[in-house]
Order: structure tokens, then sequence, then C-alpha cells
């Protein structure tokens, strides 16, 4: 009997030991998501989109909140159709994201709003949403998030509980095409500032900064590491068919919120690292513990989001319009 309880304790104690590998290995930025948040799982499916020269491509997706999602996080179409073109050639200072105009907020002024019935005002979400719009929020960016959207706003953004509690999943862009109006944000109740802020970037038209065409100068894409599934794949690849092509500008930025970190999609995270930072690099191998870890939006996010949407002319009138929330 007692050598039964010894191995029955011998067993708990492996137990206990991996079960708090595993919290360790999930915890990312302010400890309040899993690591591999973007890790989706759902029926796999091919959806058309147009380019910017009018011709279909597919992008491989997952299937999931009844949204096709590419990229691990970048919502293609609704998953009964309506998809997104995906437009023009962009161009980014120190980022990577969609330059084409279709894509564009107009003003650089986006509308939004939280759903009551899914994030109640009682959520600690709420907060949450509040610091991360803050971080890209004039004056810190030209972008004016504005709350609630004016009666004649047709295209903005609604904040949402997603089913999955560590999905955060977000448009590339304004919604254009068929469907254009409303467009979700979906925040898990896993999901904290910094995967909110890295949603918020992508409505505002980023892409993620490790699918740079440069990249490979600065990380290495440990392909077998990384689980075996399509749409984890092409979240890997430079140029994500879910905005067009990219054009890169600038420097490579390790610290934007917009990057991925060393374990997303890892067969085994915290043990099998999908981003390297290359050995010449200076400081690689603090860096590599850094990339997709910064709790804030990087100054170099705010030069891309200034560089994507440049000052415009405006009248005293407009100007005035778009502070108080008017379109």
């Amino acid at each position: 009997m007692r050598r039964r309880d010894a191995v029955a304790a011998a067993v708990a104690l492996i137990v206990l030991a991996a079960a708090a590998a595993i919290l360790v290995s999930i915890r990312r930025h302010a400890g309040t998501a899993p690591l591999t948040w973007h890790t989706r799982t759902g029926q796999a499916a091919l959806v058309s989109v147009v380019d910017a020269d009018g011709e279909f491509k597919y992008v491989h997706t997952v299937v999931a909140d009844g949204y096709s999602i590419a990229g691990g996080d970048m919502i293609v179409s609704t998953a009964a159709g309506s998809p997104r073109p995906s437009t023009g050639t962009s161009a980014m200072a120190l980022g990577s994201g969609a330059q084409s105009t279709i894509l564009r907020w107009p003003n650089a002024r986006i509308p939004y709003l939280v759903d009551a019935n899914s994030i109640p005002v009682d959520d600690r979400r709420r907060a949450w949403i509040n610091a991360a719009v803050e971080q890209w929020n004039y004056p810190q960016s030209p972008i004016h998030l504005i709350t609630p959207p004016g009666a004649g706003d047709k295209n903005y953004v609604v904040f949402r509980d997603a089913a999955t509690p560590s999905v955060c999943e977000a448009w590339i862009g304004m919604r254009a095409g068929p469907g254009a109006g409303r467009q979700d944000i979906l925040i898990g109740s896993g999901c904290g500032i910094a995967q909110i802020a890295h949603e918020i970037g992508h409505t505002i038209g980023l892409d993620h900064e490790h699918n740079r065409h440069d990249r490979d100068m600065f990380v290495t894409i440990v392909w077998p590491n990384i689980i075996n599934d399509v749409g984890a794949r092409d979240a890997f690849t430079p140029a994500a068919t879910a905005v067009g092509p990219t054009t890169d500008l600038g420097d490579y930025d390790f610290k934007s919120i917009m990057h991925y970190n060393q374990w997303e999609f890892s067969k085994s995270p915290a043990q099998l690292p999908t981003i390297t930072v290359n050995p010449g690099i200076p400081g690689a191998t603090d860096l590599a513990s850094q990339i997709g870890m910064g709790k804030t939006v990087s100054p170099g996010d705010l030069a891309a989001v200034a560089r994507l949407y440049p000052p415009q002319p405006a009248t005293a009138v407009q100007s005035l319009q778009i502070l108080q929330g008017q379109p």
C-alpha cells in the first residue's frame, strides 16, 4: 500500500509540475493571455479575395467564430462569404501594412463602440480596451479613435467577446466590399492590453512585422517547429495575402506590437521556437526573448501609422468635426 501511495504521489507531482510548466509557457505580456494567442482551431478553408488588378486569388484560412481567419488573427471574410478585397501595394515606415486607400479610414477617424451584451460595463476588458485605444489615439498617432459612432458613420468598429477565451482577431484596415459597415474586433476573455493594441493595429491597417520582405535579414523562421497546419505556415509568409503585397520602408522593428513572439504556432511552446533572431544582429540573444513581448505600441509602430495616414489639408470646421466625433 505504501508503495502504491508513493507511486501515486510521484505521479501527482509530475502532473503538477507539467501543469506549472504549461502555465508558465502560456503567459504573455501582462500575464493576461496565452503566449500563442494566435493559434486557432477550426475548419480549414480556402477563401477567394480580389487583388489590386481585380484578379481572384485564394487564401488559406481557418473558419471559426463565424469568420474566415488568415495569418492567425486577421479576418478575411465572414464564414458565409462577403470576402474583403485584398487590394493595392502597401508601404509603411518601420513596419508593414496596407497602403491601399480602400482600406484606410477617411480622415484617420475610426468610430467604435463596445458591445454591452458580450462585454458588460463591469468587465475588466473595458479598461483594457480604453488603455489600448489610448496607445494609438491622437496625439500619439494621427488616428482618432472615437466612441460612440455618429449617426452618419457607415463604417465603424465593434469590440465584442469571442467564443474562445484566447482569441483576439480583427479585420485589416477598414472593411470594404460586400458586407462593409460594421466590423468586429474579437476580444476573448484571455486577451490583455497588448493583444488588444495589436488588433487595433490591424484595424488601423498594419500587417505583421515579421512578414516584411526583408525579415530574413533579421530573423529566421524555424519551419520544422511550426505546427502542422497550412494556415499556421501561411502566418509566416511575407506579404500576407490577406492584405495584398507590401513594401518595406525604414528599419526592421523587433519591438513592434505587430511582431509575433518566438513561440507563436510552436509545436512545443517554450521549447521549440518558431522565430529566432539572426546571430549577426547586435544583442540577438536578448532580442529573441523580447520580440512579440512588448506591452505597448512601439515608436516604430507609431511611425508606421504616421506614414500610412500622412497629414491631409483640412479646414478648421473639418478638424473640429473630427475631434467632436462627427462624420
